[in-house]
């Protein structure tokens, strides 16, 4: 295991940031099976995690800074609200782009304190692009914000707190695009402000049913819950 990790951090610090095919990913699968890896290798594992990550990202941020950030947007979104009263076209507006916000500022904010509670620490706050635009370094259209995994912690929680923590902030994102949606049909507003919240909040579910489990957080959730599964039916 030690020259393994050597062999990548080298490889790394030359310049090769394809962990997938030095064998990275791999050997964090090992450690999430595996508590003795975890603790033995879990902060060396961090660090040639963080080294990539911050080869490759340029918009990352401090977390405390970041969420800050975010929590002034949601306070200033949900504040701007009776500035919209009595104005239909204001309203109309106001809800889907509250909807939009709120899902995006929320989100990370939850998964933080979920994580923080469980015991998973976070080392960034870092732009990338939403569902419909690449989620990679490469990619242009980076608006949304995430978090980054402090892996050292993350590999030392139960697989049943990292799969928790994955799915924390979902949960939050599909409640507030219905909480819009819905009550877009209590207020007077736009039929084209109603279509748009629905649009969000269907487009929103579906990507949690349909995309999800194959590429974000339903996928490292069920991988987690299998894990504690195994881990479980070995102490059997």
């Amino acid at each position: 295991m030690e020259e393994r990790l050597r062999f990548i951090e080298e490889e790394v610090r030359r310049g090769n940031y394809a962990l997938k095919k030095l064998g990275f990913w791999e050997i964090v699968e090992e450690a999430k099976k595996n508590r003795e890896i975890a603790l033995k290798y879990g902060k060396k594992i961090a660090e040639i995690n963080r080294l990539v990550f911050e080869k490759k990202w340029k918009r990352k941020y401090n977390v405390q800074f970041g969420l800050i950030i975010l929590f002034l947007i949601s306070v200033f979104c949900i504040f701007s609200y009776p500035l919209t009263i009595g104005n239909k076209l204001y309203l109309s507006i106001y809800f889907p782009l509250a909807s939009f916000i709120l899902s995006a500022t929320l989100h990370p904010i939850t998964q933080y304190l979920v994580g923080r509670m469980l015991g998973i620490r976070f080392i960034y706050i870092y732009l990338r692009g939403i569902y419909i635009f690449s989620r990679n370094s490469k990619g242009k259209i980076h608006i949304e914000p995430a978090l980054k995994l402090d892996y050292e912690s993350y590999l030392n929680a139960t697989p049943l707190k990292r799969a928790i923590m994955h799915v924390s902030g979902t949960f939050v994102t599909i409640a507030i695009v219905f909480f819009f949606f819905i009550e877009s049909f209590y207020f007077e507003l736009f039929d084209w402000s109603r279509i748009i919240c629905g649009i969000i909040a269907i487009s929103y579910l579906l990507t949690e049913i349909i995309y999800s489990p194959r590429y974000a957080a339903w996928k490292h959730f069920k991988e987690e819950i299998k894990i504690w599964n195994m881990l479980k039916s070995r102490k059997l």
